[in-house]
């Protein structure tokens, strides 16, 4: 069984704040927090209203589009929803001796696994959590779960109280 959710506008969303914190508690070095703090901060945006320039808008949220150090910025946030998964030990056994899989994550795409039903409705609870803490929503629109099982059943599962669409065919990257 599976949960496959889409985190809604993910890139822009996340708090540097929340950030830079994960990368403290992670052991990244002082410098190099200071460095990315100093690329962040005091960011600002003008915007043209009605042939107007605004006043300056301070950016407090979202990494750059673009930037180089983006993508490794912007995992710090996802890593610990993996952090948090593998101390729940919920997942599915891979291989031989069985390696616990309960995650995968591709840049703001998150795939939950889990054998059964109420597992698969703790690890929805975990990445509730975890959304709410980061100020993170999961797009109820490209969110499904799937039940890949010989004998598929309906599934309840739930995400920050919203029920989750069950489906049998399911798109990834653009692929059915």
């Amino acid at each position: 069984m599976c949960a496959f959710l889409d985190i809604s506008k993910a890139f822009d969303s996340v708090r540097h704040s929340d950030v830079f914190e994960c990368m403290e508690n992670r052991g990244v070095s002082r410098d190099t927090i200071a460095m990315l703090k100093a690329m962040y901060y005091k960011g600002a945006s003008r915007i043209i209203i009605s042939g107007h320039l605004s006043e300056k808008i301070e950016i407090k949220r979202g990494v750059r589009q673009g930037g180089s150090t983006s993508p490794i910025v912007f995992n710090f946030i996802p890593n610990e929803l993996a952090w948090m998964i593998e101390e729940a030990n919920i997942g599915i056994k891979v291989g031989d001796p069985g390696i616990n899989v309960g995650l995968l994550l591709y840049a703001d795409d998150i795939v939950l696994l889990a054998g059964t039903e109420i597992d698969l409705q703790k690890l929805c609870d975990i990445c509730g959590k975890w959304a709410e803490k980061y100020s993170l929503e999961a797009n109820q629109q490209k969110s499904v779960v799937v039940d890949y099982s010989l004998k598929p059943q309906k599934l309840i599962v739930r995400i920050s109280g919203e029920f989750l669409k069950q489906t049998d065919q399911l798109s990834i990257l653009g692929k059915s």
